[in-house]
């Protein structure tokens, strides 16, 4: 071992010792020491044992990473809480849109079957139309076939009255 450190933390003290060829030398001044192995810097602020990075960061605490991954933690349910929730938004919006295409198809289905209807009305009205101009026409035809008896019937009463001959007799 080359370094060797201890922290009592009822007594707020810090102690560390560094190995020289084969004993173990006590390292003082242990305030701001920076170790010569690891990088680490101590310090003891407020305290506290504070331990910093090479990069000059300190290193966090138990209890700071314990509230870290309590942080985490809570941010992932709450991000998880908010992608179930968009989830469902989602399956409510495909829900409404799946019941407006159903009321779509609906609408012109019905628009459709009335159309239907009015060109089977307006089929039937024709052939009222046809029915009733066929019915004028054999009127019609009755009429001038009447008129033409009726010529035929004066003609005849006529040559029977020139023969002398009295038609209604």
């Amino acid at each position: 071992m080359e370094e060797y450190y201890q922290y009592d933390p009822d007594r707020d003290r810090l102690r560390g010792w560094r190995r020289e060829g084969d004993q173990l030398r006590e390292i003082l001044p242990i305030e701001g020491w920076i170790s010569p192995r690891l990088g680490i810097r101590l310090e003891m602020e407020a305290g506290e044992l504070v331990i910093y990075r090479p990069d000059g960061e300190r290193f966090q605490t138990y209890l700071e990473m314990e509230q870290d991954k309590r942080e985490e933690r809570c941010g992932r349910l709450a991000a998880e809480a908010r992608t179930e929730q968009e989830q469902q938004r989602a399956n409510e919006e495909r829900q409404r849109a799946e019941q407006e295409r159903q009321r779509a198809n609906e609408e012109r289905q019905r628009a459709n079957e009335e159309r239907l209807q009015r060109e089977a009305a307006q089929q039937r009205a024709e052939q009222e139309q046809q029915r009733a101009e066929q019915e004028r026409q054999q009127r019609q035809t009755a009429q001038t076939q009447a008129e033409q008896e009726r010529q035929r019937a004066e003609q005849l009463a006529a040559k029977l009255r020139a023969l002398g001959i009295d038609p209604e007799a």
